[in-house]
């Protein structure tokens, strides 16, 4: 498929940024994950287009979290 090898990421419950990490690289691996799931004839459906939009709709209310919690962790915050 000419792409990136990529490892999905898993969710943290202590780390709440951990799920926007884990639903980026999902949405970055979108392509593979929907073949893969089409190769294996898998028993799991695919998501919907409206469900894949959603994922980028919560990842883009989730950026500016990402943002701030990395600049007041910073070292000179500490």
């Amino acid at each position: 498929m000419d792409m990136p090898e990529l490892r999905l990421k898993q969710d943290c419950v202590t780390r709440w940024n951990s799920t926007l990490y884990m639903l980026n690289r999902v949405l970055e691996s979108k392509d593979a994950i929907i073949s893969t799931l089409a190769f294996f004839n898998a028993h799991i459906d695919a998501l919907y287009q409206g469900e894949w939009e959603a994922l980028q709709e919560t990842c883009t209310v989730l950026e500016p979290f990402e943002q701030v919690t990395v600049e007041i962790s910073s070292e000179r915050y500490s």
